[in-house]
């Protein structure tokens, strides 16, 4: 049976959360608005402009839970958990859309912080290749959980058809 790829869990940092001091604050949320250049709408780590959203893929996931790692969504930093692709694969501009109308560009893979250190007790260097990928919002537009997710093409190749 094939399994379609789709939206494992949505969590963000509010605006009006205080800096926490041990783990990543997240909320976990069924549905958001992913804003151009910004990220989800009302996280307070939007709008860098090309770390908008930490994408991280389910099978990375499960086997750094095998490792000891703590996944909870949002436990890894990550804003967005999804099935049935192989993030940490994808190319920097890579091109995915989420749900029915945003889209999102992969713009690098994610190399840990400080932060990640502290949280799973080990150097970035331990998860290297395994902390998902760092996107930027192309186009605006509604996620939930359980929409399906589908690799489209790098940026390079959209702006050829243009």
């Amino acid at each position: 049976m094939f399994a379609t790829a789709q939206i494992l869990s949505i969590t963000y940092k509010p605006m009006n959360a205080t800096t926490e001091t041990d783990g990543f604050l997240r909320v976990a949320v069924e549905s958001a608005n992913l804003i151009t250049d910004y990220g989800i709408e009302g996280d307070r780590k939007g709008g860098h402009p090309k770390r908008q959203i930490n994408l991280m893929g389910k099978s990375t996931l499960d086997a750094l839970t095998a490792k000891g790692y703590k996944t909870e969504p949002g436990a890894m930093g990550e804003q967005m958990i999804v099935s049935g692709i192989e993030v940490d694969d994808l190319p920097v501009g890579t091109v995915i859309q989420l749900g029915h109308s945003a889209r999102v560009e992969v713009t690098q893979h994610r190399a840990g912080c400080p932060k990640f250190e502290t949280t799973q007790n080990c150097s970035t260097q331990e998860a290297v290749g395994q902390m998902g990928v760092m996107v930027r919002v192309l186009s605006d537009g509604q996620v939930h959980l359980s929409d399906p997710v589908k690799i489209m093409n790098t940026i390079d190749e959209i702006m050829e058809l243009a």
